[in-house]
């Protein structure tokens, strides 16, 4: 007997991908059983019918996820995912088409704040340090780039003409 996981009625997509390489796999593999703790955790996924991403969650079952050859050294992945509910505080900061979080946001312009999923007080900015891809955000222009940052190299107070900075780990 289960019970469910929320009170909001959930939906279940059957996604495949398709033609994936051997590594490819193994890389799903290693996902799976490391940071999803053989599909207890949740992540990010985008939506298959709006594309936004929010929290999906791996439906168990034996086997969790089901794969097929594909002409020797390719393979088809089938899994079952539930849409959580509610859509996370940073989605508006993932890149188009892609599942990437930011590991940390400054949104001046916004006032919203976070460091490793928790939203923080501005405060808190000034104690990142380490090797990111960075996107700055000015009023003029999008810059990107891999930066070794120091702490306070991002600021509490937006830097002149900065409007956000995104972090994304490498």
């Amino acid at each position: 007997m289960e019970r469910p996981l929320t009170t909001a009625a959930p939906e279940v997509f059957n996604v495949t991908f398709r033609v994936l390489t051997l590594d490819q796999y193994a890389t799903f593999k290693t996902w799976y059983e490391t940071d999803l703790r053989f599909g207890v955790n949740r992540f990010i996924f985008r939506d298959p019918l709006v594309r936004r991403p929010v929290w999906f969650k791996m439906l168990g079952g034996d086997p969790p996820f089901q794969v097929s050859a594909s002409g020797g050294k390719y393979v088809n992945l089938q899994a079952r995912l539930m849409r959580l509910p509610g859509v996370p505080w940073f989605s508006d900061y993932i890149p188009s088409g892609v599942c990437r979080v930011p590991y940390f946001v400054a949104d001046y312009a916004e006032g919203v704040y976070g460091i490793d999923g928790q939203t923080v007080a501005a405060s808190a900015l000034p104690t990142i340090a380490g090797t990111y891809w960075v996107q700055r955000t000015t009023t003029t222009s999008i810059t990107e780039a891999q930066e070794t940052l120091v702490a306070t190299d991002i600021p509490a107070t937006a830097p002149a003409g900065t409007t956000k900075i995104l972090g994304f780990e490498i």
